[in-house]
């Protein structure tokens, strides 16, 4: 639409110029009112802008209100983010495999308190449908989620020998990222049972950080 008023601005000046240099009443009028129609389409340039200025100023006060990651904002991840480890693979790899246990316990247990507000047997088996049918995708992302760092020339069976170390780093991530969503889906489908909140707050979790602690002290030293 900005673009349209501008060439139509364009094109009246020019339009305007021409009629001007060649003279006559006839056409000094017709100038004049290709003049009026500049100054018409110049308005509604203007009008345009403040409505996209507008608009701008809306979207920046939106972003500034809602949070950057909102679902990252839970216990889990705010103890693993603040773990540190040597830099040694089997470190971070640890680290990284128990952040996946715990979203997958929390996704458990969410299970449980979603089915003990459902009455119906068929509906409960829905949900244990909808776990089992989350171990296997977690199965098959174990399986994409290093092909990049893989010779994905040979069978999978053999795939697991070219991977590498990073491999267990690649797959415990998917597997936090899949448990981390499929615990809020969880949740939201009855928010109400549980804190009453519309956002999962810490005392929805299962996750024990005292525990968790030394676990990882145990194993790492």
């Amino acid at each position: 639409m900005k673009k349209s008023v501008l060439f139509g601005i364009l094109a009246l000046t020019l339009c305007a110029c021409l009629l001007t240099a060649c003279g006559g009443a006839d056409a000094q009028k017709e100038a004049e009112g290709l003049r009026a129609q500049v100054e018409d389409l110049q308005k509604q340039n203007e009008a345009l802008e403040a409505e996209r200025d507008a608009l701008l100023s809306q979207l920046d006060e939106q972003e500034a209100q809602e949070p950057a990651d909102a679902e990252r904002d839970n216990p889990i991840d705010r103890f693993f983010d603040t773990v540190e480890t040597d830099e040694s693979t089997i470190a971070m790899n640890f680290k990284e495999g128990m952040r996946a246990e715990s979203w997958q316990a929390e996704v458990e247990a969410e299970a449980e308190r979603l089915k003990e507000q459902l009455p119906l047997a068929e509906d409960r088996a829905t949900v244990d449908a909808y776990l089992a049918a989350l171990k296997e995708q977690a199965a098959r992302l174990d399986l994409m989620s290093f092909y990049p760092c893989s010779d994905i020339s040979v069978p999978q069976s053999e795939r697991l020998m070219t991977a590498g170390s990073i491999l267990g780093l690649m797959t415990a991530g998917s597997a936090s990222r899949l448990y981390r969503d499929a615990y809020h889906q969880l949740y939201y489908v009855f928010p109400a049972s549980l804190s009453g909140s519309a956002q999962p707050t810490d005392e929805d979790f299962v996750f024990d950080a005292a525990a968790a602690k030394a676990t990882l002290e145990d194993a790492l030293g």
